[in-house]
């Protein structure tokens, strides 16, 4: 599983990314500060599950959300914020979830368990 995280404050970068390394401690994060640089890493790297800060400076979450969308209709988008206010707005994004801050691993693990978009984990098929 290849999870994207993305909050302009590091600190808080910080906790989102140990509490999904808690959550899913077998997935790749890759974190970012910086919007356009989450952006072109996914236009390379195809991924998951996108968590994203909705208020940063410059280009906001929704604005990421829609992008990543283009990209991977199937991405699940799970927003992180501090703000109530802007859940009427994601929600028309279709999101996967939704995050208060602060982020815990408990609500990391919900938002996973309950995904629009399940992860389907390919089988090996070994020979007998």
């Amino acid at each position: 599983m290849k999870i994207l995280a993305i909050d302009d404050s590091r600190r808080a970068l910080v906790l989102l990314t140990n509490s999904i390394a808690e959550a899913q401690p077998q997935a790749q994060v890759f974190s970012f500060t910086k919007p356009m640089e989450l952006i072109v890493f996914a236009q390379k790297t195809p991924c998951d599950i996108a968590f994203l800060d909705i208020q940063m400076g410059g280009m906001n979450g929704l604005e990421v959300a829609k992008q990543l969308k283009d990209l991977n209709p199937k991405i699940n988008i799970i927003f992180v914020t501090a703000h109530s206010q802007y859940a009427i707005e994601a929600l028309k994004l279709h999101p996967s979830g939704y995050i208060l801050k602060p982020v815990m691993k408990e609500s990391v693990e919900r938002e996973i368990e309950n995904l629009r978009y399940p992860i389907v984990v390919p089988t090996l098929n070994l020979p007998n």
